[in-house]
């Protein structure tokens, strides 16, 4: 990745069947961008939010803590009223429901 722009590594979904390890290939991929971002190879925000279906925010916080325990994980749940009160500014991975 000789000294792309962040952008080209950043913005990026994955979707498919339950199963197929879109969770750990999400925490791996995020876990090399900060390792480039440590040595210098990668500029830029390191704010990283991950949409996943409301039943699954405990499996990703689970699996986050276990493989990549160094990150700043925010997990960003709760009703209207309920979000309006939360404000986190220092994470690194965001992860949030949606609807």
């Amino acid at each position: 990745m000789d000294n792309e722009p962040l952008y080209l590594w950043s913005q990026w979904h994955l979707a498919d069947e339950m199963g197929l390890g879109k969770t750990i290939q999400t925490i791996a991929a995020i876990a090399q961008i900060e390792e480039w971002r440590k040595i210098g190879n990668v500029s830029g925000a390191n704010h990283h939010i991950i949409i996943v279906p409301k039943i699954t925010l405990g499996n990703w916080q689970k699996e986050f803590t276990k493989w990549l325990p160094q990150v700043k994980l925010f997990v960003f749940y709760g009703d209207k009223e309920e979000r309006e009160k939360i404000r986190e500014p220092n994470y690194e991975v965001r992860i949030s429901e949606f609807c």
